[in-house]
């Protein structure tokens, strides 16, 4: 009863409904592996609405790795792990929900706008499951390829080219705009990490956008902390597009300077900080001790 209700809630468009089914279903014993799958891929479709992308991608991933597991069924207690492991198996019985392509375009898009670095090789690209969907959508593979690559114009021409048929997606249309620009505040952002400094022109180049354009994007960036500017190694006496806490822009030479936190350091004062609140409550803890072993409140609380 429950796939037949969450099949009518998706098709209602009523995913609030589909994410309560899914757990009622799941909550039920015996569940033969392609159920449990076509389960996860539902909920993947409710995360996506909800605009919860890396819910998203690790519940359509979680399908894979049921499918591909299928004498050993196993009911995963992680509501988060919902896109990139959905088998070939899946596909075949659940068509009027999604298709083998739908399950590569959609768990690739909202990894790649979700993940970092590390969930992107070991989820995504180094996913053997995954990647058997990947292979039906050779431009969702390739850019995902050449984001990790750090090739990011060829990933965001990738991206144009999808765009249009994306756009006429049934479950995809209204994300397309909102994950294509978490992509390409990722890209930026890791453009510029490994550099102290920037130079803009290249960069633009290198994104195959205008400088004009670039700044105003990397101005955002700033203004939401993602990208951090070191203050120090700026040269004097330069006329500063943008000027903030955080960052500086030479509007006049075209260069960003880039801050990147001492890791090391932090985690260091972050100790020493732990350690001397430990002390504090330790000593506070030894003090009321004592007090409570001599009687020193009730004490003090006694009329002479």
């Amino acid at each position: 009863m429950c796939m037949s209700a969450i099949l009518v809630s998706i098709e209602m468009g009523q995913f609030t409904h589909v994410t309560s089914y899914v757990s009622k279903a799941e909550q039920s014993e015996g569940l033969d592996p392609i159920t449990t799958a076509k389960l996860r891929c539902a909920a993947g479709l409710a995360h996506l609405e909800a605009k919860k992308y890396k819910l998203a991608a690790r519940k359509l991933g979680q399908c894979v790795k049921q499918q591909m597991h299928v004498d050993t069924p196993k009911k995963d207690a992680d509501e988060k792990r919902q896109f990139l492991e959905t088998g070939p198996e899946l596909v075949n019985h659940y068509n009027e929900v999604i298709a083998p392509q739908d399950v590569a375009t959609y768990g690739g898009l909202c990894a790649l706008a979700s993940f970092d670095r590390t969930e992107l090789k070991n989820k995504v690209i180094d996913n053997l499951n995954f990647r058997n969907f990947l292979e039906l959508v050779p431009e969702v593979r390739e850019l995902i390829n050449d984001f990790y690559s750090s090739r990011y114009a060829s990933c965001l021409d990738y991206l144009g080219n999808l765009k249009a048929n994306l756009l006429l997606d049934i479950h995809l249309h209204d994300h397309v705009e909102t994950l294509y620009d978490q992509i390409r505040n990722k890209a930026l952002i890791q453009y510029t990490h490994p550099f102290v400094s920037v130079d803009l022109c290249m960069m633009a180049n290198a994104l195959k956008t205008s400088v004009a354009g670039l700044e105003k994007e990397l101005e955002a960036l700033i203004t939401d902390n993602q990208i951090q500017i070191k203050i120090g190694l700026e040269p004097a006496n330069v006329h500063y597009r943008y000027v903030s806490p955080q960052a500086r822009i030479d509007s006049h030479n075209k260069i960003l300077y880039a801050r990147h936190a001492d890791q090391r350091n932090a985690t260091f004062q972050r100790v020493l900080q732990t350690g001397s609140e430990f002390d504090r409550d330790v000593r506070s803890m030894l003090l009321r001790a004592n007090l409570i072993k001599h009687e020193y409140n009730l004490r003090a609380s006694r009329k002479p």
